[in-house]
């Protein structure tokens, strides 16, 4: 037990040191210290999904010899790369000078709420982290699409020392298509290993998701302070109990949602700060989604596209050039999957008929259940279209100084009503009438809208705070 837990810190380092050092030569102090650390892992997981891309191309088998000895030459590369940006006389880059944030609640709460607060929705958080240690880590894989593609792919692929393709379903796999961001994560956490071990192979995704909603407190920690970012990341499980079930690590799509965020968060710091290697890191997240599942491309880099596009057109912005740091990235990177299938012969939808349009009228009712009554979306779909419109109405008076948030909200319905075409008009309204994908979907659209949400109502409370 202590030589596995040892061996799988060994492999998340290597990657959080890949992460970190490519953020270091990106960001040239541009976020604080913290955001890089949480921002580490989640690109360096990225990174290791291109490398077995790349071992998938040149057919070279994923072996522990194989694979270590790459990383390896990427951390040499990467850190020669660092030293010489230092022997030049560049500060200390990615090394953000972390600054005492501001309260936005000091004047508007008095000071026993808000310690009352911050220690109530501490334990809620912490009660969450626990659930999904427990169910990721501590218990063997239960959900029906890990056992039969994500963690299944995972194991084969292992022992194939590939990755495998298959589309018999002989041993399990029943969406050879999908995307290999997890499955490249979990064999690479599990090549040391004495063989394939669930509580590896999920507690390294369990990571990723820590990794990225630390990144979400802390975003909103340097906007508002401590209280604000507790109320964002707390808010979106209260808001959204569906989040809380897939901290288990059984699906995909909450990794997909997790780089949307990540790429929504750093388009906002783009626009504030207008420096281009933000934009490119939010090209990269967004690229890294489609990399999770097909949803990341359609959901993710092509409205990504249309929102930043939108943003340098309306914005009155003059550094226009600075949309390629952007543009090229997300597109070849977010791209490349689907012509990799597309060459292969694979479609590139998850079923047959996906791009089938047809309106099926039966799915109104089911959708509406499960919206408002039998759903896994608590309140949501009650507060917070009512909450959007008295927050963006407002804001559309001055919408120039509150464009990015309102194209995070257009990016969050142009999702909504992707889905809702998915369910509505292809043969996939079979997974909304029995109850298979539809809420986890609609993860996506929530969290962008609630996101968006939250940005409009800090201009309020700055506001009113003075």
């Amino acid at each position: 037990m202590i030589l596995s837990f040892l061996l799988f810190a060994v492999t998340s380092s290597i990657l959080f040191f890949e992460g970190r050092v490519l953020l270091a030569l990106m960001l040239r102090g541009t976020l604080e210290r913290r955001m890089h650390f949480a921002l580490a892992f989640p690109l360096g997981a990225f990174l290791n999904t291109l490398l077995f891309f790349l071992f998938t191309l040149l057919h070279i088998p994923l072996t522990t010899f194989s694979v270590f000895l790459a990383h390896a030459v990427l951390l040499g590369i990467g850190g020669w790369l660092f030293f010489q940006r230092l022997k030049k006389g560049s500060e200390f880059l990615g090394e953000g000078v972390s600054e005492a944030p501001r309260d936005i609640f000091a004047s508007l709460l008095p000071p026993l709420l808000r310690k009352i607060l911050l220690v109530l929705l501490t334990v809620s958080l912490l009660i969450k982290v626990l659930y999904g240690v427990s169910h990721a880590v501590l218990l063997p894989t239960f959900y029906y699409d890990s056992l039969s593609q994500w963690n299944m792919r995972s194991r084969v692929s292992l022992e194939e020392h590939m990755i495998v393709f298959d589309d018999n379903e002989l041993r399990g796999i029943s969406k050879p298509q999908y995307p290999i961001l997890l499955h490249s994560l979990q064999i690479f956490s599990t090549l040391p290993q004495r063989g394939w071990s669930d509580p590896v192979a999920n507690g390294a995704t369990f990571l990723l998701t820590l990794a990225v909603f630390s990144s979400l407190f802390l975003f909103l920690r340097a906007r508002g302070g401590a209280l604000w970012g507790l109320i964002g990341t707390s808010g979106l499980f209260l808001l959204l109990p569906l989040l809380t079930t897939h901290l288990v690590q059984g699906y995909g799509d909450l990794h997909v949602t997790q780089y949307l965020l990540l790429s929504a968060l750093l388009f906002l710091s783009f626009t504030e700060k207008k420096k281009r290697e933000l934009l490119l890191l939010s090209a990269l997240f967004i690229a890294a989604a489609a990399w999770v599942k097909q949803e990341g491309l359609f959901f993710g880099v092509l409205p990504w596209l249309m929102m930043t596009t939108t943003w340098f057109l309306l914005s009155g912005s003059t550094r226009k050039h600075d949309t390629l740091f952007g543009y090229l990235p997300a597109i070849l990177l977010g791209g490349l999957w689907s012509v990799f299938l597309t060459l292969k012969g694979f479609p590139i939808g998850a079923h047959s008929g996906d791009f089938s349009l047809e309106l099926h009228p039966e799915a109104l009712p089911t959708a509406l259940q499960a919206f408002f009554s039998n759903g896994s979306f608590g309140i949501t779909p009650f507060v917070l279209p009512p909450l959007l419109i008295l927050i963006v109405l407002p804001a559309l008076r001055s919408w120039k100084s509150s464009l990015a948030p309102l194209l995070v909200i257009a990016w969050g319905l142009l999702t909504f009503c992707e889905t809702l075409i998915v369910y509505f008009f292809t043969p996939n309204v079979n997974f909304l009438l029995n109850g298979q994908t539809f809420s986890r979907t609609m993860l996506m659209p929530f969290v962008l809208l609630i996101l968006g949400g939250m940005m409009l109502w800090e201009k309020i409370l700055l506001k009113r705070g003075g």
